[in-house]
């Protein structure tokens, strides 16, 4: 069985390890790449364009293109020119812009003083107005990074585990303790599930065995859960909502620990 999870764990990192985790970064690309670029071809309506000519931006809207008899480039790009207002008053969040920013492309014109743009006009685009175009890519993080996210994940479910363990007990008095070596009554997990039979306890008590007791802060731990646990079990057994709490947060824990 812990080899059949060992190799399961594996499989996951090595299939994250081979997709990568994507962000986005602004990417240049000559006139020629981009209209050549299979991706943008395909989807070349999804996309918000910008040009940008003699100091003025301007949105293109309703953009056609016409490809080469290869159907391999774009020969003309088209569209309706309309001068870019920046709006100010509309308020964004920054998932919002974001988004927006991925479906940009920026299409700066080469310097033509018989170009004229007019706004609202239309306007077509070949190869050789175009200088340069910005947008923005996928980056790929790599494998190294995939694998320090997982492990940063599984470390802090087990850092979670032993807070959430202490924090249970956080406002407890002192109180007449039991020898944890003679295999006491877990007495809060007795509170929260009701028997010491109960198979949620004796999951707990499969931890406590297994994880804890082979180490001396283990064992300190213990030592100070039955000494403490009993007054707080007085002092709050009739609390439904607290037991409650615990139970929520518990629950969540034990599905983990059966997991191993």
């Amino acid at each position: 069985m812990p080899q059949r999870k060992f190799l399961s764990l594996v499989s996951i990192i090595l299939c994250l390890s081979l997709f990568g985790c994507n962000a986005y970064k602004d990417v240049s690309l000559s006139n020629d790449v981009f209209l050549s670029h299979k991706i943008w071809k395909e989807n070349y309506d999804k996309y918000v364009y910008l040009v940008h000519d003699d100091g003025k931006t301007y949105t293109l809207d309703d953009v056609t293109v016409v490809k080469d008899s290869t159907n391999t480039k774009v020969k003309v790009l088209s569209g309706t020119s309309n001068l870019l207002v920046a709006d100010s008053m509309t308020k964004k969040s920054k998932n919002e812009i974001k988004k927006e920013k991925r479906k940009e492309v920026h299409l700066y014109l080469t310097k033509d003083e018989s170009r004229e743009i007019e706004d609202g006009a239309g306007i077509e685009l070949d190869e050789t107005d175009i200088q340069k175009v910005t947008m923005q890519g996928r980056k790929y993080k790599g494998v190294l990074a995939v694998v320090l996210g997982i492990v940063g994940v599984f470390v802090g479910l087990i850092l979670l585990l032993f807070v959430v363990l202490f924090i249970a007990l956080l406002t407890n008095g002192s109180g007449g303790g039991s020898d944890s070596n003679s295999d006491p009554q877990c007495y809060v997990a007795t509170m929260v599930y009701g028997s010491t039979e109960s198979p949620e306890v004796l999951t707990l008590r499969r931890f406590r065995d297994q994880y804890l007791k082979p180490y001396k802060l283990g064992r300190l731990f213990i030592d100070w859960y039955y000494k403490n646990s009993p007054s707080f079990v007085a002092r709050h057994q009739s609390n439904s909502v607290l037991t409650s709490a615990i139970k929520t947060i518990w629950d969540i824990l034990i599905r983990v620990i059966n997991r191993f």
